[in-house]
């Protein structure tokens, strides 16, 4: 495993970057940001930052705009921090593009902050789907969920319905003595649901599988059709 610089680290290519809590991940991320800027010319809406948690985007948004503030208060020799990094980066830059230049683009970066491409997972993959439906063949309206908590209640409530409203005396009682409430069910069933090796019951033969596979299959190829139909429609 090699440490870590980020001034010359490769801007290009895939790099795996393993670090702990508490090293300094947000303020390398910012400085990489800020050499894509001034070293490859790009703008802020052409740089990706990908994070977990919508406060996490927040929080990084803005330390990345400070950062750039900084650099551009360290550049025209403004009061500022005092960031050796920082400081030798803008040292580098200067000798490859002018100071005036470095300035424009920091300045360009800093007014277009609020085009930053700094997501969560979830909201980058919902833009990449809803952006290329066509191409993914996945629906225009499609939905990301970032808990499966409220698509098992549902499920369990609709089987305690079907399966336990038409019961007799007795197995009501047996029912309400168990578990008194769908959700106590859900709770009893813990982790079982995400185990691989969980068989459903009834099972289901192979030609009821291939008649289902195939109901799906026909149902993507007419959904696939119908969004092009839309695409070209929105074209004319």
């Amino acid at each position: 495993m090699l440490p870590l610089h980020p001034l010359t680290l490769n801007l290009h290519g895939q790099i795996l970057i393993e670090a702990s809590a508490g090293t300094g991940k947000t303020y390398t991320i910012a400085l990489l940001f800020l050499r894509l800027l001034l070293e490859k010319g790009l703008s802020v809406d052409e740089i990706l930052v990908v994070t977990f948690t919508k406060a996490a985007t927040e929080e990084l948004r803005g330390r990345i705009r400070q950062r750039i503030r900084n650099a551009l208060d360290m550049l025209e020799e403004r009061a500022g921090p005092d960031d050796p990094l920082l400081r030798d980066l803008l040292t580098q830059v200067v000798q490859k593009i002018s100071r005036q230049k470095a300035g424009i683009l920091l300045k360009d970066a800093l007014t277009r902050m609020d085009e930053a491409a700094v997501r969560t997972i979830h909201s980058f993959c919902r833009r990449m789907l809803q952006e290329h439906a066509v191409e993914s063949g996945a629906p225009f309206e499609m939905e990301l969920i970032d808990s499966e908590t409220v698509l098992r209640t549902r499920i369990i409530e609709d089987f305690w319905r079907q399966r336990f409203y038409p019961a007799g005396e007795a197995e009501a009682a047996w029912v309400q003595a168990q578990w008194q409430e769908p959700a106590a069910l859900l709770a009893a069933l813990g982790g079982h649901l995400e185990r691989e090796d969980v068989q459903c019951l009834p099972k289901i033969d192979q030609e009821e599988q291939a008649r289902l596979e195939d109901r799906r299959t026909a149902a993507r190829t007419q959904l696939t059709k119908n969004q092009r139909i839309a695409a070209k429609l929105d074209v004319y």
